[in-house]
Parts: structure tokens; sequence; C-alpha cells
């Protein structure tokens, strides 16, 4: 087990660049699809595997930060697979990276990629599928925690904000709480408060309910 844990750790960027990432590529065919979707729960397995195998190493992820622009748009096309799995798959990927990111001191998601990654990850909110909507929701919240505050306020804040809103109202009550932690978790970043509260002010009144809208105005 131990000589198995150091030929991954020794071998990691070979596995993901070498292996994982290229059957990653978009091709046409179910089995090409098949192979997509089979490839990102792997991606997603290998990673919490070698969080487990580096528990208490420092800088343990380095590497893999350092080569986040390699495996962004790959991340980023994948969003929009035919195959529901597929893209829930890749939205639980995106938030563990976001989490490695809020794990490394002073370290925060490169506004570049912010910029390029959070729309299409708010636009699954959208998703014919609701385990997708709510596998986009806890990604959303993760890149909100590792993004500079500086690079979240403006129109990327208020693009999150009102596609938030839009959803705070849906008739499953399991997307209206994963959309409500969205929102929650701005109001307590601190990022941009009166937006989010001028929303919930504006909007509590053409919910199904006001008590979301109303927990919101009360956060801290």
């Amino acid at each position: 087990q131990f000589q198995f844990e150091t030929n991954v750790f020794r071998f990691r960027k070979q596995i993901l660049f070498d292996i994982l990432m290229p059957n990653l590529i978009w091709r046409v065919g179910r089995v090409a699809s098949t192979i997509r979707k089979i490839t990102m729960f792997a991606l997603g397995t290998f990673l919490v595997k070698l969080t487990l195998m580096t528990t208490g190493k420092s800088n343990r992820f380095d590497w893999l930060l350092e080569e986040i622009a390699q495996i962004m748009p790959l991340l980023k096309s994948s969003l929009d697979d035919f195959e529901a799995d597929t893209r829930m798959f890749t939205c639980q990927v995106l938030g563990f990276i976001f989490v490695l990111f809020q794990s490394q001191q002073d370290t925060c998601l490169d506004p570049t990629i912010f910029q390029d990654i959070y729309h299409p990850l708010v636009c699954r909110l959208d998703d014919a599928q609701d385990l997708v909507r709510i596998a986009a929701c806890k990604a959303i919240e993760d890149l909100i925690r590792c993004t500079d505050k500086a690079a979240l306020r403006g129109t990327a804040l208020k693009y999150i904000v009102e596609s938030c809103f839009v959803h705070l109202d849906d008739r499953d009550k399991n997307i209206q709480q994963a959309v409500y932690k969205v929102l929650e978790t701005i109001i307590k970043a601190d990022i941009d408060t009166p937006v989010v509260q001028a929303h919930a002010k504006k909007e509590r009144t053409r919910h199904r309910s006001p008590e979301l809208c109303d927990m919101l105005l009360n956060l801290k």
C-alpha cells in the first residue's frame, strides 16, 4: 500500500496530463461520451486520493495549482457536455480545485481564470438536471471563497447575484437551499453585501415566499 501511494504521488503529473486529461477531450460518439464521464469521475477520485495521501505535508498541491491554466479549458468545455453525469462530476472537480486554493495560505485564483470560468459555471444553474444545478451551486460557493474580492466585484458579482435570485424561487426546495448558500457566502465574505440585499428587498414580494429573502436581509 505504501509503495502504491508513493508511486501514485511520484507519477501524479503523468497520471493527470498523460492519462486523464487526454480522455476528457471532446470526441463524437456515445463511446467517447462514456469515456469522458468515467474519466471525469476518475479525476475527482484521483484528486481526493492525493489529498488523503498528502495530509499534513506543506505545499502538497503547489504543482497542481501551478498547472491550473492547462486544466481549466477542458473542465470548462466539460461543463457543457451532453452527459448530465459528466457535467455534475465536472462541477465537483472544479469545486474541489477551488477548495485547494482556499487551503493554500495567501493564494487566490488567478483573476483571468475566474473571468473565464464563472459564467459557464453559473449557466449550469439552468441545467435540466437538478443534481447538476446543486453541484454547480456548491462549486460557485467555493469559487467565491478562493477568488480575490476585487475580481468578484462589479459585473461578475452582479451576474452571479441576479442569476441566483432567479433560482432562489425554484419549485424545488433543495435548489432553493443550494442557491441560498451561494448568496449567504457572498454576504459572509463581505464582498458586496448591499448588492445582495438590494436584490432581496426587490424580490421578496415577487417570490412564492419571502422567507429566504428575509433571511438574507437579516444576515450580517
